[in-house]
């Protein structure tokens, strides 16, 4: 039975060691696929995805097309994208914003009233005690309070107002904030607020410093009755803090007092430059109209001697033959040759008609134009006995065209002006 044992391992044990073999092999080789794959050291295996169906479209007839497989994709072009408000959480956190600074101003305004309540209980009733006698006989604490109780200050009934505008703003911004869809402050809201907040800070500091100096005339009073008596260092503190405060108002009001000469030199100084560049200005728009006038007069001059000179009877004789009054105006009949169109009224010739025609360029061609008009045998005296071709011109011929073409273009617009040339 031993022997068969044996005889069984000894025939098996080298197919069962094979075997084992080839196990550890495949699991180590699994591992290191593995930890390729997870290193990126071999691509893992992909499984190929179905393509989804092809989206349907409407056809323009209502009937839906499906896009061919392959074909390139339809883009269409996003909505802008439209930017979304705060939300209720923002709203909220800046109606409570809003509210703290409420609250904030509720308090300085509350600050400022009790301190015109302590005004009126202690400074008024100077005016009838033993501590109001004190500060009289002293001129320098009279000047003193008399400034603190003339300086202008917010009115008590003013800050009352505004103390229950606020409760009633604070109320509404709460309920707003426990909405459910609360609204955001308006920019009318936002200014009116901010206002409320410069008032009560303001009336807070005016009142609260007015009734410490006040309070500080007092106890510099009744130390002035007494000079020599033995004080406690609380008394000599309040003494000490009461110059102090007093120096600080003297100090303040010299720099308000300095501010104001400032402002009201800078105010003259302004009005002045002001005054210099409007009387510059003055002297500019009076200057120009009398330009304007001068030049007015000038042309007006001018244009009198031009009608004057128009009028001459130089002139009349030099331009004859335009003057005249017949019942045609020329015109170009073909190259080199004038025609004359009959007209309904006898006129002088046609300024325009002469320009239209050549005869008043100042060159030998427009002379030419001006003599073949001038000149011409079909007008009814008074006419030149001038040839139309420059080789029969004689020097007297060439001062006649050149002079009457000169006073043409002159006094053209005069002559036309004055009735001795038609248009």
């Amino acid at each position: 039975m031993f022997r068969m044992g044996a005889y069984i391992f000894e025939r098996f044990t080298g197919a069962v060691m094979f075997v084992c073999a080839a196990i550890v092999f495949l699991v180590i080789l699994q591992l290191v696929t593995s930890c390729r794959q997870d290193f990126g050291l071999a691509q893992k295996p992909s499984v190929q995805q179905t393509p989804p169906p092809a989206a349907a479209t409407a056809s323009p007839a209502g009937q839906a097309t499906a896009q061919t497989p392959g074909a390139p994709a339809t883009t269409t072009t996003a909505a802008p994208v439209v930017p979304a408000g705060p939300s209720p959480s923002d709203i909220r956190s800046q109606l409570q914003e809003a509210r703290d600074q409420l609250v904030e101003s509720g308090m300085h305004l509350d600050d400022a009233l009790q301190a015109i309540s302590d005004w009126n209980a202690e400074i008024p009733p100077l005016l009838k005690t033993t501590a109001g006698d004190n500060i009289a006989a002293h001129e320098d604490l009279v000047e003193s309070l008399t400034k603190i109780v003339n300086k202008e200050r917010t009115p008590e009934l003013t800050l009352k107002d505004k103390s229950q505008r606020i409760a009633k703003f604070r109320s509404d911004l709460g309920k707003r904030a426990t909405s459910s869809t609360p609204t955001p402050l308006t920019t009318k809201e936002e200014e009116e607020i901010a206002e409320l907040q410069a008032i009560a800070r303001s009336a807070d500091d005016e009142w609260t410093k007015a009734l410490s100096n006040a309070r500080a005339v007092k106890i510099l009073a009744d130390a002035r009755v007494a000079p020599n008596q033995q004080r406690s260092l609380e008394d000599e503190i309040k003494l000490k803090a009461a110059e102090d405060r007093l120096a600080e108002l003297e100090e303040q009001l010299r720099q308000e007092k300095a501010r104001k000469v400032q402002e009201a030199e800078d105010k003259r100084e302004q009005e002045k430059l002001a005054a210099e560049r409007e009387r510059e200005r003055q002297r500019l728009v009076e200057k120009r109209k009398e330009e304007a006038e001068a030049a007015a007069e000038k042309k007006r001059l001018e244009e009198e001697a031009l009608l004057a000179r128009a009028r001459s009877a130089e002139v009349k004789a030099a331009l004859a033959p335009f003057l005249h009054k017949r019942g045609v105006q020329p015109r170009k009949a073909g190259p080199g040759s004038i025609g004359f169109t009959a007209t309904f009224d006898e006129a002088p010739m046609s300024l325009s008609a002469l320009k239209g025609i050549g005869a008043l360029e100042p060159t030998t061609e427009g002379l030419k134009w001006l003599a073949r008009v001038g000149g011409n045998r079909k007008l009814s005296s008074p006419r030149w006995g001038v040839a139309s071709q420059p080789g029969n011109w004689s020097e007297d011929d060439k001062k006649l065209l050149k002079e009457a073409q000169e006073l043409l273009r002159e006094l053209g617009p005069t002559l036309v002006e004055a009735k001795l040339l038609s248009p």
